[in-house]
This record gives structure tokens, sequence and C-alpha cells, in this order.
């Protein structure tokens, strides 16, 4: 199954299909709709999408497990290209486990280039296989057996910028529960060279596009089905426990405000004409200035 929704990178014509086996598909629109008298049976076949590349985003040697024990994860998020890029966040459904996951940083240019090709940061051979030149398929388990003599080598025509599971912030030597990334459900949001994610336990992280480092993290200590939402310098994120938080759009944490909505956040709030909409567990509430 799958419960993304797909992106697309207007500026080259391509749309990007996150899928319930956690593979990223990029397809390629060559064709556009024209004016005048041209065939439109040929103008649709020129439109119609072609596979243009596919991205791994769980590393080989994770292993899928019933209801989500096992380190392999899918994806349930939305992509979001920005500058070329593409940043998504790794999870599972709700009622499975959370532990780590990942959030991930694509160079689409790259991708492009390798038009066709397996732009995983990481393929898989087995020996035993056409003497281990050709790399094995995608397998839904576990795609590097080392017990059936898989192995994996880097892969030349990655297209993975970066891939940030959590950042030793305060220099204790080991990522403590507020840096490390766990499992999500939030699409991000990116702004200004920083991209803002939330986990499904609720630590909120302000990471850098360009290194894939946290700046800061931040537990609101409830979990959180929103996505964050940026409104010119603020970013908003609601949670489980009905708390509307504001930071701001910064590389240092700034909390500019905490406000009860009475009840459950699970949407992301939405702003249009001036007006802020945000949906509780049973209510829509439309916010604006006196």
């Amino acid at each position: 199954g799958r419960w993304s929704s797909p992106a697309m990178d207007v500026a080259h014509g391509q749309v990007i299909f996150a899928g319930g086996d956690a593979w990223l598909y990029g397809f390629t629109i060559d064709g556009r709709e024209g004016g005048g008298a041209a065939d439109r049976a040929a103008e649709r076949a020129a439109s119609t999408p072609k596979f243009a590349w596919k991205f791994d985003a769980n590393r080989k040697a994770a292993l899928w497990q019933d209801r989500g024990q096992g380190d392999r994860t899918s994806i349930i998020a939305t992509p979001v290209v920005a500058k070329d890029h593409l940043f998504i966040a790794t999870g599972q459904i709700t009622e499975h486990a959370n532990t780590q996951a990942a959030l991930l940083c694509l160079d689409l240019a790259k991708a492009r280039l390798m038009a066709g090709d397996d732009v995983s940061d990481e393929i898989v051979f087995n020996p035993k296989v056409d003497e281990g030149r050709v790399p094995l398929a995608p397998k839904r388990i576990l795609a590097a057996d080392a017990s059936a003599g898989d192995v994996t080598e880097k892969n030349p025509h990655s297209a993975l910028a970066w891939r940030y599971v959590g950042t030793d912030l305060n220099g204790n030597g080991k990522l403590d529960f507020a840096e490390i990334f766990h499992r999500s459900i939030s699409t991000v949001a990116v702004k200004d060279d920083l991209v803002f994610a939330v986990d499904f336990v609720g630590v909120v992280h302000c990471v850098d596009a360009k290194t894939g480092k946290a700046h800061w993290t931040h537990d609101m200590e409830s979990g959180s089905w929103s996505s964050p939402l940026i409104v010119n310098d603020r970013v908003l994120i609601g949670n489980d426990s009905g708390m509307l938080l504001t930071f701001a759009l910064s590389r240092e944490k700034k909390i500019l405000a905490e406000n009860d909505m009475g009840e459950t956040l699970y949407s992301t709030p939405i702003v249009a004409d001036g007006v802020m909409y945000v949906a509780t567990k049973s209510r829509l509430f439309a916010i604006t200035q006196k």
C-alpha cells in the first residue's frame, strides 16, 4: 500500500511518487499541451510520464518485521522539492513501533542526469548470481541478506545529498532522545536553507538544508500528526496535546508562542487571505488580527 501524495518538480517537468515500499520514483513528462490544430492524441502520447529514476530510502541491511519492530521504514509523508533538491522523512503508520528513521535530501539535478537509473546510495550484488556483475532486484523484507552471500557497495550514481538520523547537539558522544530523528508521518517545510521536520513522538528538528546537520531540536513532549507550516518568518506546528507552537524561522531556537487549542491537533494549520484556519479533533477555528 501507499500513503504519500505525489510531488511535482515544476521547473523540470518531473513528478515524484513515494511508494509504500519506501522507494522514490521519478517520472518525466516530455511533452507539453500546446495550442493550434496539433493532433491531440499525439500530444497526449508525448506527455505520458516516462520512468526517470528510482531511489531506495532504506539502508540495504534494514529488516522489515511485523508491526514495525524492524528498522526498515515506509514513507507516509509527501516529498518536498526546493532549490533542485528533494526532502522526505521516512516512517511507518502510527500503529507501529516508533524507532529511529531518517530525513533524506536528494540532489535532483544528479538524479536527472542518471535518467533511467537506480540513484540509491547503495546497490546489492551476490557473487553467486551472474558472477556478481548485475545488481540484485529489490526485495521487500531484506534487500541485502548477508546469510545468502549478498554484499553492498556504494553506488557511484547515487543522488543522495545527505541522510539525517540525528545530531549530537550537546556533545556528550551519543544521541539523546531529543537528538534522534524518529519515524515521521509529517511533510517537511523548507525556507532560507532551513528544513523543519517533526517526528511522530513530537520532536521538532531544524536542519540545515545544505549540510544535513541539525541547528536545534525541541521535544514538545507530545506526539505529532501535524506537518510544519511556514508563514513569513514563523513556523507553526501542532501536537496531540492540542498545543499549537510558533517558532521563529531561525538557526537559533526561539519559541514565540504556545497556544492551547483545547483538544488534539491532527492536521496542519492553513493560512489564506490573512486568516489562519486550525482544525482540532471536533472544531474549526478561523483566527485573524482584530
